[in-house]
């Protein structure tokens, strides 16, 4: 990608960090004459110099012997960032041993996150059609300007509606106060 490089840092809600304008002169320039090999290797090490000044909060430090004072990184991101650093991996197959137990920490994060913004998208898809359903209810009945016409009469399938509707919205209890049950309303609708 050739752009791994602390200005293209976008920080999000949330501690997330976003790598911007990656593949970006890949696209500008496809014809490069050097060999996939080395533009990987190029980038690996551009990763752990960027991972090196987040660690220590400075883009001008490349020196990872700065970390063993820094107490409160895990063992596991200190030897990463060493062994990019010091002696950078080849292929991203050497990095990995080093992610495995992040990423799936990450991944279990992510299908807990997933999984709440379903279940709240499922509420909202079932609040719509509960809308929908009681706004063509109250398209259908009591059209004042189909009084007087004999099709359009309380007979039929518009009666039955009518009575539905109020078993929805007129009920009473037995002081004949009205009755505001959202339940009853939600699970007959």
């Amino acid at each position: 990608c050739r752009s791994v490089t602390p200005s293209k840092i976008l920080v999000s809600p949330g501690n997330r960090i976003h790598l911007n304008c990656l593949g970006i002169l890949d696209v500008l320039y496809p014809q490069t004459t050097a060999p996939m090999e080395q533009l990987q290797y190029d980038d690996l090490t551009s990763f752990g110099d960027l991972i090196l000044a987040t660690a220590c909060r400075n883009t001008k430090v490349f020196n990872p012997e700065v970390l063993k004072q820094q107490t409160h990184y895990s063992p596991t991101l200190r030897q990463f960032i060493n062994m990019v650093v010091t002696t950078p991996p080849t292929t991203v197959y050497d990095v990995l041993p080093y992610l495995v137990d992040r990423y799936m920490d990450e991944l279990a994060n992510m299908t807990v996150y997933v999984d709440t913004m379903e279940n709240e998208l499922q509420k909202e898809l079932h609040n719509g059609r509960l809308f929908r359903n009681v706004s063509k209810l109250g398209f259908v009945n009591e059209r004042p300007e189909y009084e007087s016409d004999p099709s359009w009469s309380e007979t039929g399938d518009r009666y039955i509606l009518k009575l539905f509707r109020d078993y929805l919205f007129h009920q009473s209890d037995e002081k004949g106060d009205p009755r505001v049950d959202w339940g009853h309303l939600i699970c007959t609708v």
